[in-house]
């Protein structure tokens, strides 16, 4: 099987030579990458494991990922992290509620586990399309990121390309996809490999039990977001219970339009799924690359409370009462067998250990029925508990079925080493990334107007320094929030996080994180005694704080930030008796605490009036 994918991959790399310039052809391409730039040139891997075995990951969140090795003392192999194109989630924490993107707690927490990231690109991917530079630029520091981590990572593009809860337009997409194989080709990240992952959600079957056989996008076949043989190192596909979701079409026609291969509508899960998910099988193994079972996960079970939902219909309580047994042999003896029967094709999988509804985005009460009427709840359908350790019956026959030598699931077993192509290619990511060690430059920020801003006076807090990061101001999240998702220009190329205050059509800095910072050169006129006054804002119900400095020394200890409870309501906050000298000053804004949503809040303007 190896050989047959490496002789292939061979092949094109050595007749295809892409400039980027054609590859986003036709989607109005502004990028200034390599113009010349040949993505096949690098030297790619796929980080297959043995032939015969199956890498198998454990996702998809930091915290249920790290419940899993308390309650099993199982290190994984491999785990499933998310992230998003625009650095949300790459270089800190992004709490989310569907999961926390965390990263840098996957490097930190399991340093030798391969990694598979799932990269969102739905904020994203039309700026990457048209070659937008901060766009491109992030992707460019993304890939940068992730091959520092020196480690085989499994990249998974727009996850779910043909999903219609993504609404990825095909050319769009799949120029955006060329632009993220460019910059790895760029950045020669040896360590990433690609994987384009459909979701096959209500696929085609051999048969008509379902009315309507694909739920794509548009109804748009797969091959409408496929970039190419060239940009695609591995394939992907989800599990969960697909046509359980379709079986309302199902229902209309039971009494007459049921094929004798169905006992009954009972038994169109489990059979239905096989068969759903056989094609797909089939469709993808003509492409000749590994498969990635890359979401795997029992929906519609309660693992701990023991019960389990037999429709997609929200509205309905209809829950039935069920043991370990059951759900084995429900959900997880198929979905192993579906595994080991398409083992040569079927490299990795990806398993969801999570309690999906401990998480608000995926809650689902089905028993608060005046809830779910009233979009309380259920907001992203029906997911349940899929926790196995929480069943004492389901977490032995588990690791029974991962024990019997066709898995690499544990730490000690998964090295890197034993993964095709890895050795040579982490002697080549080593010997790009030593450091040399350079002789520190001190460098100063000078004033946004070229002359410090006067006091008394109003500074707006948008016009801090110029200098950039690390020397004018202090930015956590490596992206500008405005810019990428809001469109807001105004030094949009610099990554402190600029917004509007719709009321004054002012532009005021916001998404803040605790720890960072901004610098202002000042000029005060007199010495005396001021009154600082601050325009601030947050949308939660807890604000943060700041404090302010002059020349690194401590002017204002703690300048709190009040709670507005929307980002378009502003508040001005008075602080008296402020001692300020004669002469020209570095005042720093430092973000010391945070509020609601992990952000202290918004600033708009900040004043100092003598008194």
């Amino acid at each position: 099987m190896e050989e047959r994918y490496m002789k292939k991959r061979t092949t094109t790399s050595a007749i295809l030579g892409v400039s980027l310039a054609a590859l986003l052809g036709g989607c109005g391409a502004t990028s200034k990458v390599e113009p010349n730039l040949d993505v096949t040139s690098y030297k790619r891997h796929q980080f297959l494991p043995p032939q015969g075995k199956t890498l198998m990951f454990i996702g998809q969140d930091i915290q249920t990922i790290n419940e899993f090795v308390a309650d099993t003392g199982v290190q994984p192999a491999a785990v499933t992290a998310y992230a998003s194109a625009d650095l949300t989630g790459v270089l800190n924490a992004f709490p989310e509620s569907h999961g926390s993107l965390d990263i840098p707690a996957y490097a930190e927490d399991y340093p030798n586990a391969t990694l598979a990231i799932g990269l969102w690109l739905k904020n994203t991917y039309k700026k990457l399309a048209e070659g937008h530079p901060p766009s491109v630029n992030n992707v460019h520091r993304l890939v940068k990121h992730l091959k520092g981590l020196n480690r085989p990572i499994m990249l998974r593009i727009g996850y779910e390309v043909d999903g219609y809860w993504n609404n990825y337009h095909p050319e769009e997409f799949k120029a955006a996809w060329k632009v993220i194989t460019a910059a790895i080709a760029k950045n020669d990240a040896q360590n990433i490999t690609t994987v384009w992952q459909i979701a096959g959600y209500c696929a085609s079957m051999d048969n008509s039990v379902f009315t309507e056989t694909q739920n794509s996008f548009k109804g748009l076949d797969y091959d409408a977001w496929y970039p190419g043989d060239e940009h695609v190192d591995w394939l992907g596909l989800s599990y969960f219970s697909q046509p359980r979701d379709c079986l309302s079409d199902t229902a209309k026609n039971a009494a007459g339009g049921l094929p004798s291969a169905f006992g009954s509508l009972s038994d169109v899960d489990e059979q239905g799924n096989s068969l759903a998910l056989d094609n797909i099988i089939a469709y993808l193994n003509a492409k000749d690359k590994p498969i990635f079972v890359a979401e795997a996960s029992p929906k519609y079970y309660w693992i701990e409370r023991g019960e389990y939902k037999p429709d997609a219909d929200t509205t309905v309580n209809n829950l039935q009462k069920v043991s370990g047994e059951q759900i084995w042999q429900d959900w997880y003896e198929p979905f192993f067998d579906f595994l080991e029967r398409h083992q040569q094709s079927i490299r990795a999988v990806s398993y969801i250990n999570m309690h999906w509804e401990s998480f608000a985005g995926w809650s689902c009460d089905i028993k608060n029925t005046r809830a779910v009427k009233l979009g309380l709840t259920c907001k992203d359908g029906i997911w349940g508990d899929a926790r196995v350790q929480v069943n004492p019956y389901i977490k032995q026959q588990f690791f029974n079925r991962l024990d019997n030598g066709k898995y690499i699931y544990r730490q000690e077993d998964g090295s890197f080493d034993q993964l095709s192509g890895w050795t040579e290619a982490s002697v080549a990511i080593t010997a790009a990334t030593a450091v040399k060690p350079e002789i520190a430059k001190v460098v100063k920020s000078s004033p946004f107007h070229d002359k410090p801003a006067a006091i008394p006076g109003r500074i707006q807090a948008q016009e801090y320094d110029k200098g950039g990061e690390g020397v004018a101001y202090k930015d956590s999240s490596g992206i500008n929030h405005g810019a990428n998702e809001w469109g807001i220009r105004f030094r949009e190329n610099e990554l402190v996080d600029i917004g509007k205050d719709p009321e004054t059509e002012s532009f005021v800095v916001g998404w803040t994180a605790k720890g960072e910072w901004l610098n202002y050169s000042v000029s005060v006129a007199e010495t005396g005694t001021y009154t600082a006054n601050f325009r601030l804002g947050h949308g939660g119900e807890k604000a943060g704080s700041f404090k302010v400095l002059l020349n690194g020394e401590t002017l204002i200890e703690q300048v709190n930030i009040p709670a507005t409870k929307s980002w378009e309501t502003y508040q001005v906050v008075s602080l008296e008796e402020i001692t300020l000298t004669q002469g020209e000053h570095l005042l720093t804004i430092e973000f010391t605490a945070s509020g609601d949503y992990n952000t202290p809040g918004n600033i708009d303007w900040f004043e100092f009036i003598q008194q």
